[in-house]
């Protein structure tokens, strides 16, 4: 069996539209202060544990508003189903997903293809919101860095 080292997912959550908060007019800007990647770590074929890990989004919106923090499939996925890491020759991937709760049973999206956008009620300080991650055990792929880029969006 290969093994793959997976050093970093570098920035699975790549800030691209915190500007759509400005959609719904006067002061509603959003600032995000923690919007970090996240590291699974290494990654061992032959271990029968599924990697997990978590990260934190912080973000301040201007307004008590309900503002909605969505997440793209990732830019090596077409759907939500499976998300995945690119790597080691770039020929070879691997499988992991990102949820809204602890269990890890609802899968962060859009609110398509089975997936959650997250709520957030926004009173005008920093509010921080947990990402679970989780990799499945046992998958196979060649030595390498593994990646993939998510694009995070706030909706007013």
């Amino acid at each position: 069996m290969k093994s793959p080292q997976i050093t970093s997912l570098a920035a699975v959550l790549a800030l691209v539209a915190a500007q759509d908060c400005l959609a719904e007019g006067v002061g509603k800007g959003c600032q995000f202060s923690s919007l970090p990647g996240i590291n699974f770590g290494f990654y061992d074929p032959s271990d029968s544990s599924d990697l997990t890990t978590t990260t934190t989004i912080t973000i301040k919106c201007k307004g008590n508003v309900d503002e909605t923090i969505t997440a793209s499939t990732g830019a090596n996925s077409a759907d939500y189903n499976d998300r995945f890491l690119r790597g080691g020759d770039m020929d070879d991937t691997l499988r992991y997903q990102l949820f809204v709760d602890r269990a890890r049973t609802t899968v962060w999206g859009d609110g398509t293809g089975n997936s959650s956008a997250i709520v957030v009620r926004q009173n005008g300080a920093f509010s921080s919101t947990t990402i679970y991650a989780r990799m499945p055990a046992r998958q196979d792929g060649s030595y390498g860095q593994y990646s993939d880029t998510i694009t995070v969006t706030v909706f007013p």
